[in-house]
C-alpha cells in the first residue's frame, strides 16, 4: 500500500488590516524632542518646534547659498525688510498718540515731541527709518540691474522690487504730508499737481486725493488712510 505523505496547506499570508498589531515600537508616540535632555532654557523653543515646524520653514531660507565674493552689496534687500519692520512697530506705537484729524495732526505730534517718554526718540526713528528705507531699496534695486539679476528665471522678481519701490516712495511721501504743517500742506499741494499730470487717470487720481474741490480734513482723512492702512497692506 502506498504510504501518502500528507502536507500541510500553507496558510495564506493575512493581509494588513486594522485589526493587526502595530509594531512594539509603534504603539506609543514618539517622545517629545524638549524631553530628551535639553538644557530648561531651550525646552520651551524646541517644545513649540516639536509642535509647529516653523523651523523647517525658516531654516532653508537661512541656509539659501549665495553667490561666492558679494560682499556687503548682497545685505541691503533684508536690510530693506529690517527698516520696513522697523517702521511697523514705531508706526504703530506712534499711532497710540497721534491725532488722526486736520485739527490735531499737529498738536499731537508736540505732545509726542516734547511731552511724551521717549517720544521724541521714537520719533527719529520713525523718521530716519523712513529715509534709511528709501536709501536702502534704492541700492538694492541697482545692485540687482547692474548685476543682471533681474534677468530669467527672476523677471517676476523684479517686477514685484519695482512696484514695492513705487509702495515705499509713495508711504514716506505720504507719511510727510502726516505733519499736516506748512512743509506737510505744500507736500501735499506737489502731490496732487503731479497727480494732475498723469496721462487719462490724472482727473481721477486728484479727486481721489482731494476729497473735494481743495484740500482739508477730507484729505488729511485719505492721506492717513493711505499711509496706515492701504500701503502697508499692499
Amino acid at each position: 500500500m502506498a504510504k501518502v505523505t500528507e502536507r500541510k496547506a500553507a496558510a495564506p499570508a493575512a493581509l494588513p488590516g486594522a485589526d493587526d498589531e502595530l509594531p512594539e515600537e509603534s504603539q506609543f508616540p514618539p517622545e517629545p524632542v524638549a524631553e530628551r535632555g535639553h538644557p530648561w532654557f531651550i525646552r520651551p523653543f524646541v517644545a513649540f518646534e516639536d509642535r509647529t515646524g516653523i523651523w523647517h520653514v525658516v531654516k532653508p531660507i537661512i541656509q539659501h547659498p549665495i553667490p561666492p565674493n558679494t560682499g556687503w552689496m548682497y545685505v541691503f534687500g533684508s536690510a530693506t525688510l529690517t527698516t520696513f519692520i522697523v517702521q511697523v512697530v514705531t508706526g504703530i506705537t506712534l499711532a497710540l498718540f497721534y491725532d488722526p484729524s486736520s485739527a490735531g495732526a499737529y498738536p499731537s505730534l508736540q505732545f509726542i515731541t516734547n511731552d511724551l517718554v521717549f517720544g521724541n526718540q521714537l520719533r527719529a526713528i520713525h523718521n530716519f527709518g523712513a529715509a534709511a528705507m528709501v536709501i536702502f531699496i534704492g541700492i538694492h534695486m541697482i545692485r540687482v540691474f547692474l548685476t543682471g539679476s533681474f534677468k530669467f528665471p527672476r523677471e517676476v522678481n523684479w517686477l514685484s522690487g519695482v512696484i514695492l519701490f513705487i509702495l515705499t516712495i509713495t508711504i514716506a511721501f505720504t507719511g510727510q504730508i502726516m505733519r499736516w504743517d506748512q512743509n506737510g500742506l505744500w507736500t501735499e499741494a506737489i502731490l496732487i499737481n503731479q497727480a494732475g499730470r498723469v496721462p487719462i487717470i490724472g482727473t481721477w487720481l486728484v479727486n481721489l486725493v482731494l476729497g473735494g474741490d481743495t484740500f482739508g480734513a477730507q484729505s488729511f482723512a485719505r492721506i492717513v488712510g493711505l499711509h496706515m492702512l492701504w500701503l502697508p497692506g499692499i
